[in-house]
């Protein structure tokens, strides 16, 4: 296992070795009553932008809480089953993960993996912003799940790529006729 000390830190995050510079990226929540929660944080918090997502492949719906950096992910499972429902049953409402953004998710798995932490699942899939994710098993993060983003604009450039457009929800979203959810489409 890594100590604190063998992370690095920089004056703008944290960093595994050599270049890899750590962010967080958003907090997630696990929560029984999706607009409940929404109102609760938003008064907590003044938020002001929030974006809904209903993932299916994730059996859930979500509420992206936008702050000045990063975000806070309210996660409402739709179904029994799923990895939400699972950790609500055996948890109760509240802190389900943390994530933080990596350059190059590929060597920041490599490298973590080299120093014995569990990745689950076991291969890279996209997230809920359309970047590339893993998860650091809980068992390996002292009962946390540990979600790594890669930076989807530094990865493209990595790979000679250029980004283009202006915000708005990525290509494989789609809004829901009753509200202003956007369900993921995989």
């Amino acid at each position: 296992m890594c100590s604190v000390e063998s992370l690095g830190k920089t004056a703008a995050g944290v960093r595994l070795r050599g270049d890899e510079e750590l962010r967080l990226h958003h907090i997630g929540i696990a929560v029984n009553n999706l607009p409940e929660a929404v109102e609760v944080y938003r008064q907590i918090l003044n938020i002001r932008k929030e974006q809904r997502l209903e993932v299916p492949s994730e059996k859930i719906r979500t509420s992206l809480l936008w702050l000045e950096e990063g975000m806070i992910e309210l996660m409402e499972p739709q179904e029994d089953a799923g990895p939400v429902a699972h950790f609500l049953k055996s948890r109760g409402p509240g802190l389900h993960h943390i994530a933080v953004t990596v350059d190059d998710l590929d060597r920041a798995l490599a490298e973590l993996r080299s120093r014995g932490f569990e990745v689950v699942p076991p291969t890279v899939r996209i997230g809920v912003l359309r970047d590339r994710v893993a998860f650091i098993h809980p068992r390996s993060a002292k009962g946390v799940l540990v979600e790594l983003c890669e930076h989807p604009r530094r990865a493209a450039k990595r790979r000679g790529l250029r980004l283009t457009g202006k915000g708005g929800p990525p290509s494989h979203y789609r809004s829901s006729p009753d509200s202003e959810t956007e369900t993921l489409t995989r």
